[in-house]
């Protein structure tokens, strides 16, 4: 199988195996499935599967850096939509409105040609970089902790941890998230589970991801 040589074309091959495999990706007893890639993980109980619609008014929504705030539907052209994208409370709940939700982004990134030589160490450093993988464009954005490589099922998996201001753009209070990124080496592609919660704001979900990565299955 030859494999697309950057996300545009990794998202359109995507899209051509699943209008022949209906069942590519599924649900099933609160976990995702992916017969494409051949992983699966839980889905903590009761949380809600977001649309892109979601992702689309999620990022719009939220202000960024300086210029990057001015240069923001170029930039969403830049930023690959995720794979999955769950939250703990529905956006359409009056009940949470103004909450911060905690949230899980698990993107299937394909390794451009510039980035096949990095070491997953390497790649999860460009979280501080100046190019659309870094976050350069969140507010106040910095790396807490750089945690260890370490193997499950045999591929590398590293966990950063970082904080960023997040304000929102109809608002004018801000407040500091807690966003936990986990990069595993997938062969010729980075599988990415960005995770936030709100410690400032009483939503607290640290070990709701802890278990979801442990339940990954390759």
């Amino acid at each position: 199988m030859e494999l697309p040589k950057s996300n545009t074309q990794f998202q359109e091959w995507v899209e051509s195996f699943i209008n022949g495999n209906k069942d590519f990706v599924y649900i099933e007893n609160d976990r995702y499935h992916n017969k494409l890639f051949g992983i699966s993980f839980e889905i903590p109980r009761d949380w809600y599967i977001l649309t892109y619609n979601d992702f689309d008014n999620a990022f719009n929504q939220q202000a960024l850096v300086g210029e990057f705030e001015h240069f923001k539907n170029e930039l969403y052209q830049c930023i690959s939509q995720p794979s999955l994208l769950i939250s703990k409370y529905s956006p359409a709940s009056e009940e949470h409105n103004g909450i911060i939700s905690p949230v899980v982004n698990f993107s299937i990134i394909a390794k451009e040609p510039e980035f096949r030589g990095l070491t997953l160490t390497e790649y999860a450093d460009l979280l501080e970089s100046e190019n659309p993988l870094g976050y350069n464009m969140l507010k106040n954005f910095r790396i807490t902790n750089k945690g260890r490589l370490f193997k499950k099922d045999g591929f590398e998996v590293i966990l950063y941890e970082t904080e960023y201001l997040f304000e929102h753009i109809e608002t004018d209070t801000a407040v500091m998230v807690e966003m936990y990124v986990w990069n595993i080496d997938f062969g010729d592609f980075f599988l990415d589970f960005s995770m936030t919660e709100c410690k400032g704001r009483g939503q607290f979900a640290k070990q709701d991801f802890q278990n979801i990565i442990e339940s990954i299955r390759f």
